[in-house]
């Protein structure tokens, strides 16, 4: 799901801090973390004149260690600046406001909610200003091209930050991080393909993730770089002894010092770590294939495409292309009680933390990696049944009415209630299949406050390998049926529309090559 996931690289400052807490020191007994300062304490600056001159200047010692872990070359100087709290909670506050990905983010929270990938009364921008609150780890601004260090942290824990962010540093001279990371977000997950102004049509739906898979090789690359200046001192390194990333890989989400991480829900957690662990893998698979120089310069001139690359690194080594979809239009079949509201893909992260949140990770390890392609379809329903479904009586203001405002004038957010939800997806086999359409199923009597299943009736067009079931929740009918490798779950939809859906989708979705 592209719109989940925001401009990564803002944000890695922010989620880099609990991986900090590893026992990572160098030395033999590694020293206790330290917990992250307080509100207070990040108002009043922890460093001297003289330390901080003295930071400043480490900036070029530890870039020239960067370069030769990575080979790298250092083109230029990189700019420095100390920063107080206040200085960083503006910066990150603008980028929150600014940020396109983020805006399409709040926009399909509803979507999340309806998927159960988070809580229904959940705040997804609260939570943010909350991460922001609660870590910041230096950080560099590749729009200015300068690297940020605080002046509330002690030298002495700024300096790895500083060796993870001088490697971005160092692949923003080599690529241009700006262009190389557009470049990928203008690789859209739907084309819609309009056969007129007033019209709905066909959709293309790409299976790439490409700016999530870059920016997990982006800090994939500069974990790696961060652990080995860690062990510099007693002469160990992640080229040699591999397992020093373990501890790294299991603090980013289970350190108490760092609460609105550790609780946040699995989907935002995993999201905000994924660039981390799982890029720290695949940095750490590349290196086994082809040493550093296919790890570092190599990966950023051929980079992976999707987060399935990430995460099955032989996908991305046999350049494995997963295919475009075609889904037909819609709104034809969906009439005009319905309105369209959020489209997008779903990729193989996605249906992993969907595995694992509600079956467990033994079960998201086995079958994630079956996926072979996901497509989301979101309508507001009909606003008579939501007005109905809210309050006998007819209301002033419909619940998720996305023109409505509340009583302070703020436009009304859009709840999961009000949306139905149409999700295809493609599997490497019809027994694959057949397992996710079952845990589909199963997910639900944990998705709802109430969920009952029974067979439907079966298709009328003879198809292979085929089955329908249909369930009951607060929200409405719930419809999962398999046809061969494809799944189609159809939630909220009223039973004439979801029929006319199952039909149209699973008769006329093809798949379509992608080029190399």
């Amino acid at each position: 799901m592209k719109f989940v996931r925001p401009s990564w690289r803002w944000l890695a400052a922010v989620a880099l801090g609990a991986l900090l807490a590893a026992p990572a020191a160098a030395q033999a007994t590694p020293a206790p973390p330290q917990a992250p300062a307080s509100k207070a304490e990040r108002r009043q600056p922890k460093i001297s004149a003289r330390e901080a001159e003295e930071l400043l200047r480490s900036v070029d010692q530890i870039l020239k260690f960067v370069s030769e872990d990575t080979k790298l070359p250092i083109r230029q100087p990189v700019k420095r600046k100390l920063a107080s709290a206040d200085e960083v909670k503006q910066f990150f506050a603008d980028r929150l406001r600014e940020d396109k990905e983020t805006q399409r983010m709040e926009r399909s929270e509803a979507v999340l909610k309806k998927l159960g990938l988070l809580p229904r009364q959940f705040d997804l921008r609260a939570f943010f200003l909350d991460m922001l609150e609660e870590q910041v780890a230096g950080f560099y601004d590749e729009h200015t091209r300068t690297v940020y260090l605080l002046d509330w942290v002690e030298p002495g824990q700024q300096k790895p930050v500083l060796a993870h962010e001088l490697t971005h540093a160092l692949q923003d001279q080599a690529l241009n991080l700006e262009k190389w990371t557009k470049a990928a977000e203008s690789e859209n997950d739907v084309v819609e393909k309009k056969p007129g102004k007033s019209e709905e049509g066909d959709f293309e739906v790409q299976p790439e993730e490409a700016a999530t898979a870059r920016t997990a090789l982006l800090e994939g690359q500069a974990m790696f770089v961060l652990i080995d200046y860690l062990y510099a001192p007693v002469n160990r390194s992640l080229a040699t002894d591999p397992l020093l990333s373990a501890p790294f890989r299991e603090a980013s989400t289970h350190s108490p010092q760092y609460p609105v991480l550790k609780n946040a829900p699995l989907y935002l957690k995993k999201s905000l770590t994924f660039p981390y662990t799982f890029g720290l893998e695949f940095v750490q698979e590349l290196l086994l294939k082809g040493g550093k120089a296919q790890a570092f310069a190599g990966a950023l001139q051929d980079p992976p495409r999707n987060t399935r690359d990430i995460m099955t690194p032989r996908s991305y080594f046999s350049r494995e292309r997963i295919p475009a979809l075609w889904v037909p239009a819609l709104k034809p079949l969906l009439g005009p009680d319905y309105e369209r509201f959020d489209v997008g893909s779903i990729g193989q992260f996605d249906v992993h933390v969907l595995l694992e949140q509600f079956a467990g990770l033994k079960s998201a390890k086995r079958l994630a990696p079956a996926w072979r392609g996901g497509f989301y379809y979101a309508a507001l329903r009909p606003k008579e049944k939501d007005a109905v479904a809210a309050n006998p009586e007819p209301p002033a203001q419909v619940p998720g009415d996305p023109k409505g405002k509340d009583e302070s004038g703020k436009p009304q957010p859009i709840g999961p209630e009000s949306l139905a939800l149409a999700y295809l997806s493609r599997w490497d086999s019809p027994e694959s299949a057949a397992r996710f359409a079952s845990f589909y199923g199963d997910a639900l009597l944990q998705r709802y406050r109430f969920a009952q299943g029974a067979d439907a009736p079966a298709p009328k067009a003879p198809v292979t390998a085929s089955a329908r079931k249909r369930w009951t929740t607060e929200d409405g009918p719930v419809f999962i049926e398999q046809r061969g490798e494809w799944v189609l779950v159809l939630e909220s939809f009223d039973e004439a529309t979801a029929a006319r859906l199952a039909d149209a989708i699973l008769a006329g979705v093809k798949t379509i090559p992608v080029k190399p």
